[in-house]
């Protein structure tokens, strides 16, 4: 798969998981009751891992990420900087510190645009960065024809 392709399942994936963030932090915030910074934390937790699962299937499926477990460790380690560029995004935002208290949803899909390049970048190369080895006898990507 060409990486503007892999680049757009990517922000694809990242929608859906921008929309599970958005849920989430208003849940915790209005249901829970929790203050807007450590529901973004939950929100972020739960949306991360929704990004992992899809992204594993859709985005990387012709990559060898290893274990389960191990892999979904390694995301969310690998996307550190991505989620701290989104949190002080969503905080500045939240906070009114940029002179507009934005509500949290519109906070988290900022947060998570300044985030993309930098997780697209860290989970390419650290997460799913081997191509999964050919089934025997098959060449991958082959334009080879026998006969």
């Amino acid at each position: 798969m060409r990486t503007h392709e892999r680049l757009l399942r990517f922000a694809f994936v990242g929608v859906i998981a921008a929309v599970v963030d958005m849920a989430v932090v208003e849940t915790m915030i209005r249901v829970v009751g929790l203050d807007p910074y450590s529901a973004r934390v939950i929100s972020y937790l739960a949306a991360a891992t929704t990004a992992w699962a899809l992204n594993r299937r859709l985005t990387f499926a012709d990559r060898d990420g290893g274990g389960l477990l191990s892999q979904w460790a390694r995301y969310l380690g690998t996307n550190l900087a991505g989620a701290a560029l989104n949190y002080a995004v969503y905080a500045l935002l939240v906070s009114g510190a940029l002179g507009w208290h934005a509500p949290a949803f519109i906070a988290v899909g900022c947060g998570s645009l300044a985030g993309l390049a930098i997780n697209f970048a860290a989970t390419s190369r650290f997460v799913f960065g081997r191509a999964r080895p050919a089934a025997a006898g098959v060449e991958q990507g082959s334009t080879k024809c026998s006969g």
